[in-house]
């Protein structure tokens, strides 16, 4: 006799099968790759534990339940990612919004709502998760967002019109300021790559399907930094202000970098959520 398969057993069976196989959250991504393939949320599965799954149903959900124990990371499994409250459409081409880049988020905004900003660049956008959370939560403002990758700006354009900021930003395909016309910025932000080369297939395995080149710089991860802040000081307004993303102690280096252009003001930095500086906020360095 054949087995029945009721969202009970299912979700049972998945959650082991990920624990095996060193899926960190094994029951949450087995009930969201469920509960979006039946088109509910996560209550749903509760409320309805007994319901069998059609034939249909299942053939899905084992193609989906495949890709994750794979290592395929659950946001491209389910083409959505939701970052600062809001929910943005991720593919392979673009990095997976991270939660630790909401720290830059809120730091820009309030500085822009101390400053009164009204003109941002973001560069390097991907899928415009920081353009378009800072055009949702300030709607004065007006957004150049920049990517080397045309495939990315796709993506990014696709978020900010669900999110109806698409006409207060400009997509611009760029190298960082290379093809950034000459103005300037009350705000820029940026999250580059920032990992060591050395790194390269010795992080988590969920690593190797997202856009290498969005992830790792060179041997010491500065390179990107060094580029930015050989120029960004052209593109800030007076009292305009740099906000960088940066990984695990290199808050110093990248603060020393700047100081050594003798270009900029101030340096400050922003912890996130473990306590661990994440962001460095660089002042611009008044009238040129």
């Amino acid at each position: 006799m054949e087995q029945i398969w009721t969202i009970a057993t299912l979700l049972s069976w998945t959650a082991d099968y990920f624990a095996k196989k060193s899926i960190s959250s094994a029951r949450l991504d087995a009930e969201l790759l469920l509960a979006d393939l039946l088109g509910h949320d996560r209550i749903y599965l509760y409320v309805n534990f007994d319901r069998p799954l059609l034939a249909d149903e299942l053939a899905g959900y084992k193609e989906r339940v495949k890709r994750r124990a794979a290592n395929e990371p659950l946001a491209y499994i389910l083409g959505r990612r939701e970052f600062y409250k809001l929910d943005f459409t991720v593919t392979p081409a673009v990095l997976i919004p991270r939660p630790e880049t909401e720290i830059l988020v809120a730091s820009a905004i309030e500085q822009a709502k101390v400053a009164d900003s009204k003109r941002a660049l973001d560069l390097g956008t991907g899928s415009g998760a920081i353009a378009v959370s800072l055009l949702v939560n300030l709607p004065e403002l007006i957004m150049k967002a920049s990517d080397l990758s045309t495939a990315a700006l796709e993506i990014a354009r696709a978020n900010a019109e669900k999110h109806s900021v698409a006409v207060r930003t400009e997509f611009v395909v760029s190298d960082w300021f290379t093809n950034i016309a000459s103005e300037r910025f009350d705000i820029i932000v940026s999250n580059p790559p920032y990992i060591e080369l050395s790194s390269l297939g010795k992080l988590q395995p969920e690593l190797g399907y997202e856009p290498q080149s969005a992830l790792y710089a060179d041997a010491d991860g500065l390179c990107c930094y060094r580029t930015i802040l050989a120029r960004a000081y052209e593109y800030l307004a007076v009292n305009g202000k740099l906000f960088l993303e940066v990984g695990f102690n290199q808050a110093e280096a990248v603060a020393k970098i700047a100081k050594s252009a003798n270009k900029y003001g101030s340096v400050e930095f922003v912890k996130d959520y473990s306590g661990i500086d994440r962001v460095v906020v660089i002042s611009a360095n008044g009238p040129s």
